[in-house]
C-alpha cells in the first residue's frame, strides 16, 4: 500500500483521475491529500484574481484613454519579425 492509497479518495473520481493526481502530486513531491488541497485552494484564488476589477484614478484612466487614442507607433524588431517568412513559407519557395 502506499502512502497514498492509505487516505481513501471521495467517491466520484475515476481510476484515471486518481492516478492523475498521485502522478502530479509524486511530481510535486507530496501526498495526494497535501495535492489536492493545494489544488483546491488555487483554483478560486486563480478565479477571483482574473475577475478582479482594476481600479485607478480618473487622472489615471484619462492618461490610460489617450494612450488607447494615440497613434500607432510601430517597433523594428517587431517589423523585421513580421517581415519573415513562415518556416513552411520560406521552404515552399526553395523548392519552386
Amino acid at each position: 500500500m502506499t502512502q497514498n492509497d492509505s487516505h481513501p479518495m471521495p467517491t466520484g473520481y475515476s481510476e484515471t483521475d486518481i492516478a492523475l493526481m498521485d502522478m502530479a502530486a509524486s511530481l510535486r513531491g507530496l501526498l495526494r491529500a497535501e495535492f489536492i488541497q493545494q489544488a483546491a485552494a488555487s483554483t478560486p484564488e486563480k478565479l477571483l484574481k482574473e475577475l478582479q476589477p482594476i481600479l485607478m484614478s480618473a487622472e489615471g484612466f484619462a492618461e490610460f484613454l489617450a494612450l488607447l487614442d494615440a497613434p500607432a507607433t510601430s517597433v523594428p524588431e517587431m517589423v523585421e519579425v513580421l517581415r519573415r517568412l513562415a518556416p513552411w513559407e520560406a521552404d515552399h519557395d526553395s523548392n519552386a
